[in-house]
């Protein structure tokens, strides 16, 4: 399978920048540059170069089960990437700075959480340091077909109380937020040491794929971690959102209306005019939404 094409998928784009705007904040617990990244770069190693050349992060690591490895060292950027084929539940493990320096780690999943996403998720709030970040992106689509196969990816994190409902269509990306944070609140809370997580982002997307990304800061425990790296300047984050999950859609506009829109800007909903008739208030909210984020190559999606 090929890398993404991140023309064709605008709010991915944004949501790695949210991604640029956080780690960005880690500062706080000292120099990026002693930071380590760690991630599935795939192909095109998107991610890694953005780890270097927006936060100057120097040591990259990426996990690949899927390309052969002659492949990937041909593709890599940067010859400092260094790259561990197999997958992220034998490879995390097995990756020392996760235990031993601030790290900042995205796991870019195109499943939802199973049981072995659920296990590297488990790990990571189990060692990651003060100073750390981890962002998870997974697949949040499921569908009444999808039902018995969700119970048993679950695992025991599925509640039977629940209704059949809540783990279907838009509510599921619910129960995965319930899942993911539950697991790095349990393992952070049994350690010896003293490090508390902070959940930071939960935003929703679709551009080929209904999608989910979610993010943790540790930071020593007593320590206030959202006052420290001061994110509710951030409006996409969710404690400046109160926990409320942020919705990203793309909207339809031609490069002529998305001009037109800008040239308005700043402007909210009620009192952006639309260009002519034909454009929908539904893409004008969509673009409040996304339009400050630069306009990607990719006019649609």
């Amino acid at each position: 399978m090929a890398g993404p094409n991140y023309l064709t998928a605008p709010l991915k784009s944004i949501t790695r920048e949210m991604i640029v705007e956080i780690s960005r904040r880690l500062i706080r617990y000292g120099a990026l540059r002693d930071v380590t990244y760690v991630g599935l770069g795939s192909l095109e190693f998107v991610d890694h170069r953005m780890a270097y050349e927006r936060l100057g992060i120097e040591r990259l690591i990426s996990i690949e089960a899927e390309h052969s490895l002659e492949r990937l060292e041909f593709n890599r950027p940067y010859s400092q990437i260094e790259i561990l084929p197999g997958t992220t539940n034998t490879r995390l493990p097995e990756i020392e700075e996760l235990r031993t320096s601030r790290c900042v780690v995205w796991l870019d999943y195109t499943t939802r959480i199973r049981q072995q996403e659920q296990r590297d998720i488990s790990y990571l709030a189990n060692v990651l340091r003060p100073g750390s970040a981890l962002f998870v992106c997974a697949n949040r689509h499921a569908s009444e077909a999808d039902f018995a196969r969700v119970q048993e990816e679950q695992g025991d994190y599925f509640d039977s109380g629940l209704r059949k409902i809540d783990y279907l269509g838009p509510n599921f990306a619910d129960r995965q937020v319930h899942v993911a944070d539950s697991i790095v609140r349990r393992r952070v809370s049994a350690r010896a040491d003293q490090v508390s997580a902070t959940s930071v982002l939960d935003v929703r997307y679709a551009d080929s794929a209904k999608m989910q990304l979610l993010g943790w800061i540790f930071a020593p425990t007593g320590e206030d971690a959202v006052a420290e790296c001061r994110l509710e300047e951030l409006d996409f984050t969710s404690p400046a959102r109160s926990g409320e999950p942020l919705d990203l859609a793309w909207p339809t506009l031609t490069a002529p209306e998305w001009a037109a829109l800008s040239r308005q800007m700043p402007a909210d909903a009620t009192t952006l005019v639309p260009p002519h008739k034909w454009v929908d208030r539904v893409h004008i909210e969509r673009f409040i939404g996304v339009h400050r984020w630069g306009r990607p190559a990719a006019a649609n999606a």
